[in-house]
């Protein structure tokens, strides 16, 4: 073999190697599991019922086209407004009580068979103004008995910030929660919770900890599912990066996608397996606001997603309210 044969095989077998070690050092996008489709898949509806003015379809062309948008659309609210755009009932719903009920009540009527009630912590409370925007509009009442950062499922955590009594707080709340959603006979029940939850139980952590969880939300279910009563989990929208801090006079949109998060598939599998032993069924957000291969931008059409990185918009949760009346009303 010739100096310049050999030469030349050297410089391919390099570039090649070059390229293999650069290859495996670039982050690989792994996507989470499959989403479930938006709307369920039944015999009697022949066409998917659609968001005010636009199909499901529609929408999640809003979302293909803020994955690979590149310029800022005009953001409603505004970068500025953020701060105070988490759902518009948040203060009443905070921390609802056997006096405080009335506070989180919309609707005037008294029909259990058109009420729906809404336990969880703050994720439960970001979808108050979907549930107002989709049940309240077509005559249901919607009842809220949430407390934020405290879960539907009885299990005691804790909660960062706040005083040592914050465990014994939420917990007597998850007593009456339970016990008035049922009193209450309501037709439809949501539960939703954050998957940060999962790191707030007291006294257990990793596996034993989502044990302990998923244990918790079966037993919830299954005091509230009844021939009058349909449990359905919400699951929260994915966590993804806070607008407030990713998108900079120096940045674009890409700049601000996010992948869903392993503690999100996590809680989804947890609730999955409770909705099914405790007769509920899983209504999977994620085609809502991501991508089905698991892209999450920071906007959809003009509206930014979360307040920050976690709790829906109020603009986005009431975008959301016929997405939500027609998904939950078709599983009852």
């Amino acid at each position: 073999m010739s100096d310049r044969v050999r030469i030349g095989t050297s410089i391919v077998l390099a570039t090649a190697a070059a390229a293999a070690v650069a290859f495996a050092l670039v982050p690989q996008r792994v996507p989470g599991p499959p989403a479930q489709p938006i709307w369920p898949s039944t015999t009697a509806t022949t066409s998917a019922p659609a968001l005010p003015g636009e199909a499901p379809a529609a929408w999640t062309r809003q979302i293909e086209a803020a994955v690979v948008a590149t310029a800022w659309p005009k953001l409603n609210p505004s970068l500025d407004e953020l701060a105070g755009s988490r759902a518009a009932e948040w203060n009443a719903c905070a921390k609802v009580s056997a006096d405080k009920e009335a506070t989180c009540r919309f609707g005037k009527g008294k029909d259990p068979k058109k009420t729906v009630a809404i336990l969880g912590d703050s994720a439960a409370i970001s979808w108050i103004p979907a549930a107002r925007a989709g049940f309240e509009s077509k005559g249901w009442t919607v009842q809220g008995l949430t407390f934020d950062d405290c879960p539907a499922a009885r299990i005691d955590v804790v909660s960062t910030g706040r005083d040592m009594g914050f465990t014994e707080s939420c917990r007597a709340h998850q007593q009456f929660a339970l016990a008035r959603a049922k009193a209450l006979k309501p037709a439809i029940v949501i539960i939703s919770t954050t998957n940060e939850t999962l790191t707030r139980i007291v006294g257990a952590q990793g596996a034993e900890a989502s044990a302990a969880f998923q244990q918790a939300e079966t037993a919830a279910i299954k005091s509230l599912a009844s021939k009058d009563t349909k449990v359905i989990v919400v699951a929260p929208p994915p966590n993804r990066q806070n607008i407030k801090a990713c998108a900079t006079p120096l940045s674009s949109p890409p700049d601000c996608l996010s992948d869903v998060t392993t503690s999100w598939n996590t809680l989804k599998t947890l609730e999955q397996d409770a909705a099914k032993q405790g007769g509920a069924v899983y209504l999977d957000t994620q085609p809502w606001t991501c991508t089905v291969d698991g892209q999450c931008p920071a906007f959809i059409g003009t509206t930014p997603v979360t307040t920050d990185g976690v709790h829906l918009t109020n603009t986005m949760s009431r975008r959301l309210g016929t997405l939500l009346f027609e998904a939950a009303t078709a599983r009852i």
